[in-house]
């Protein structure tokens, strides 16, 4: 006898609440709902189960089962975003999980842009990571570890010093510094660059404190336009160079976004904390916490993006951890 994937997530999810030394009148009524919204999955119904679970998830944010509860039903209807959400939204509020489910945010966001780094030539970032200890007596202490070397990865030997000149060489060079040297006219209409008009190479600035700036205003610029529901101005904040994650194709990935960007419910997204990093050959990787909250679902995490300069304008080259 087969049993799906929905019916086995939900046996497992329901019968994992019994009876014990905490049970109480309300839950036995949370699991009879569950129990209700198992039924009304297995009927293809998840817009019941929705009804049946959502006063308990508000009432319940950091229970961890009833967040897998409501997801599946989401799930069922297609909205993977949001199903994602509630299971990290719980997780992140759950005092035993809390510590540990940032840690694998940090350390995924950590992989992902060493990847990228790797895939574009590029060198990797600094290889360390802030983890969260939640031990007894040690409530969030800040522990830094450096991150080792895959077995078998290459790691590139140091810079050769240069070796010391010869007394030899260094008399000749000096006095070939001091010989008049033979100095041709300038021609008149050659106008001579001094230093603070030398151009800057391509893809730097020569003022990375305005650079600085600059991004942190786009991503301000983009979580406006998310909050404000124009979907043409959100798509504007991206690069044409984009790499959306997850999907083959940069208008699928435009298909997927746009409900949840225009989603009827009021929408609030709110940015802080934004750090920029300058990345070899141009490019910025820039860590900001968001606030997210639509509905039921309310999240406050940290995200990593990197900034490419684009015509002129910083925009969205990859987002990490999507």
């Amino acid at each position: 006898m087969k049993i799906s994937v929905w019916a086995a997530a939900l046996a497992f999810g329901v019968g994992s609440m019994v009876a014990g030394p905490g049970w109480s009148a309300e839950s036995g009524e949370l699991l009879r709902d569950r129990q209700r919204a198992a039924a009304a999955l297995k009927e293809k119904n998840p817009q019941r189960a929705l009804k049946v679970l959502e006063p308990w998830v508000k009432k319940r944010p950091d229970d961890i089962e009833l967040a897998n509860d409501y997801a599946l039903a989401l799930a069922q209807m297609g909205k993977l975003d949001q199903a994602r959400e509630v299971i990290e939204e719980a997780m992140n509020k759950n005092p035993q999980t809390a510590a540990a489910f940032a840690n694998l945010r940090e350390i995924l966001s950590q992989q992902a842009a060493i990847s990228y780094a790797k895939a574009m030539g590029k060198k990797p970032p600094n290889a360390q990571v802030t983890l969260r200890g939640a031990g007894p007596g040690a409530e969030a202490p800040v522990v830094l570890a450096q991150a080792e070397p895959r077995p078998g990865a290459s790691v590139e030997p140091p810079p050769a010093k240069a070796a010391p000149k010869s007394a030899a060489a260094e008399s000749k060079a000096d006095t070939k510094a001091a010989a008049p040297q033979d100095r041709s006219p300038e021609p008149k209409d050659q106008k001579t660059i001094t230093k603070s008009e030398t151009p800057a190479a391509p893809g730097k600035s020569a003022d990375p404190k305005s650079d600085e700036a600059a991004i942190a205003a786009a991503v301000t610029q983009w979580a406006d336009a998310w909050a404000s529901k124009d979907f043409k101005r959100y798509l504007a904040a991206y690069s044409d160079r984009f790499e959306p994650q997850q999907f083959g194709t940069r208008a699928a990935w435009e298909a997927h976004r746009r409900p949840r960007v225009t989603k009827p419910e009021p929408i609030l997204v709110k940015v802080s904390e934004i750090k920029v990093k300058p990345l070899p050959g141009g490019d910025a990787e820039v860590k900001f916490r968001q606030r997210y909250e639509s509905g039921a679902i309310k999240l406050n995490s940290v995200k990593t993006v990197i900034f490419t300069r684009d015509s002129g304008s910083w925009k969205i080259l990859r987002e990490e951890g999507r």
